[in-house]
């Protein structure tokens, strides 16, 4: 099934719409971000803007990305939070086969062509597909990748080699050689493309992992200027030092204002309804427009701060004469959030007009939002828990029932010790602690196939009957096994196998 709405890029004008770099694989391993800490970036970035997009590929290679879009689901069902694709390409399933032609065999999340139709299918479930302009992002890449080759400035790839490379004809071969790998490329310009002809000129470790996280920073980049929107933190793309308009889109500076005011802990626990209502309470837009009008001053006075910020002139000392610093706005905002609760001496607008019409409603812009914050019902149960070697998803949070659904794989000719098993579950499920499925509940005539398809998918543990009869049947190894450790891998549900007999 297609998705039934089709988005243009240029219906979203008139919004506040950011992109999401963090819901990128790449992104997510180089800066390293966890499963909490991408989640919460999310939560922020759909707390201050209308619209949230990113590429279907995220979905595809990122299985932080599956997790979070699974769990909150209703978000990008309401066509919050949007995936885009080319185009000419007509749903996500079409997008992930054209990726599996055109991606380089070293990018293996394509290899299994099954899996990437179920992830496009996925997709498609959510009902929204934003439609962009088809455009190579390839192409924009390799121009910025050539010109930080040969670039001094701080940060660039051609700064890290002339740090390493002394010998002046040695670095000029070796920025030929780099720049002659992105000029002659057949496929997408990835990393997963580059990294071994790269290392074919034998690059040291250092250099190598600089390459790829600046990769990473000019895939950000490119992405949103070609969309003609901001990135959720500058740190992924070519960030500055300075507090500035793209400052409004950074997620990192949102949470720390937000740890200043200790509801940090309190955004990790909401949920989708959470955050809805969150969103839409006068509590949160007049906080949300405090916050932003603070954002503008610092990055539009820089040298007059002083001026602007007359009525708060504790605060306003705090700043330097020049411009504003990441960590002198967070210095400024912790003092400015104590000096609304004081009374207002002066006028000045539009930030001292704004507290003022608080006033006029006997309403706090900080305060009221911290109490609406803490009146929601908040979970305290994890969407990511580590486990031993890997990310895993708690399932008691993924599901909004109770009650567990139990997949029981056996053989025909096993079907004494499932009658067993049945016996013994019938206790808890008669209490409704499980759900027990097995194919003895297929009716006659139904699709059975389709039946077991969906047993296995709707599971949140499965019980394996192992036996010699088991391990041989075609139809367990090929239909039933290797849908179970994928959602084992992706969705952390728990596999028990019992040894029935030898």
């Amino acid at each position: 099934m297609r998705p039934k709405n089709r988005i243009s890029l240029a219906s979203l004008k008139n919004q506040n719409i950011c992109f999401w770099s963090c819901g990128n694989k790449p992104t997510q391993e180089l800066f390293g971000l966890t499963g909490d800490e991408v989640l919460m970036h999310l939560k922020c970035l759909y707390l201050l803007y209308d619209k949230i997009v990113c590429a279907a590929s995220f979905y595809f290679e990122s299985e932080i990305t599956q997790t979070i879009a699974r769990n909150f689901n209703l978000l990008f069902k309401r066509g919050e939070i949007l995936f885009f694709v080319d185009d000419e390409i007509e749903d996500f399933v079409e997008h992930g086969r054209l990726k599996t032609k055109k991606s380089p065999k070293e990018l293996s999340v394509y290899s299994n062509k099954i899996l990437v139709i179920e992830k496009g299918e996925e997709l498609n479930s959510f009902g929204h597909i934003l439609k962009r302009p088809s455009y190579s992002i390839s192409d924009k890449i390799v121009q910025l990748w050539v010109k930080d080759v040969v670039s001094r400035d701080e940060g660039t790839i051609g700064e890290y080699l002339v740090l390493f490379y002394k010998n002046k004809d040695e670095l000029k071969r070796i920025e030929s050689l780099i720049i002659s790998i992105a000029k002659n490329r057949e496929k997408d310009f990835v990393w997963d493309y580059i990294k071994l002809r790269l290392k074919n000129i034998n690059l040291p470790k250092n250099i190598l992992y600089r390459m790829r996280k600046r990769l990473s920073q000019m895939y950000c980049l490119s992405t949103s200027e070609y969309l003609g929107i901001n990135v959720d933190q500058p740190d992924h793309a070519f960030p500055g030092k300075y507090i500035d308009n793209s400052s409004r889109y950074d997620t990192c500076l949102f949470l720390d204002c937000m740890r200043i005011l200790k509801v940090d802990k309190a955004i990790e626990k909401l949920n989708s309804k959470n955050l809805i209502s969150l969103k839409k309470s006068q509590e949160f837009i007049f906080s949300k427009k405090f916050y932003l009008l603070l954002i503008n001053t610092a990055a539009y006075h820089k040298g007059d701060i002083t001026f602007f910020l007359s009525l708060y002139r504790e605060a306003a000392l705090k700043f330097p004469t020049s411009f504003v610093t990441y960590e002198k706005f967070l210095e400024m905002f912790g003092t400015l959030c104590k000096a609304i609760k004081k009374d207002i001496q002066d006028q000045e607008r539009p930030l001292e007009l704004l507290i003022n019409t608080y006033r006029l409603f006997n309403k706090q812009p900080v305060e009221d939002f911290i109490n609406k914050i803490s009146k929601l019902s908040l979970s305290d149960k994890p969407i990511f828990y580590e486990g031993e070697d890997k990310l895993m998803v708690n399932q008691e949070v993924a599901k909004d029932k109770t009650d567990k659904n139990i997949f029981i794989s056996y053989s025909r000719k096993d079907l004494k010790w499932l009658e067993r098993l049945q016996i013994h579950l019938k206790p808890i499920e008669r209490k409704g602690i499980i759900n027990r499925w097995d194919d003895t509940m297929i009716k006659v005539g139904s699709k059975w196939r389709e039946e077991i398809k969906t047993a296995i998918i709707n599971a949140d543990a499965a019980i394996l009957l192992v036996s010699a009869d088991f391990l041989a049947s075609d139809f367990i190894v090929n239909n039933e096994l290797p849908p179970l450790l994928k959602l084992a891998q992706m969705k952390g549900i728990k596999i028990l196998p019992f040894i029935v007999s030898a």
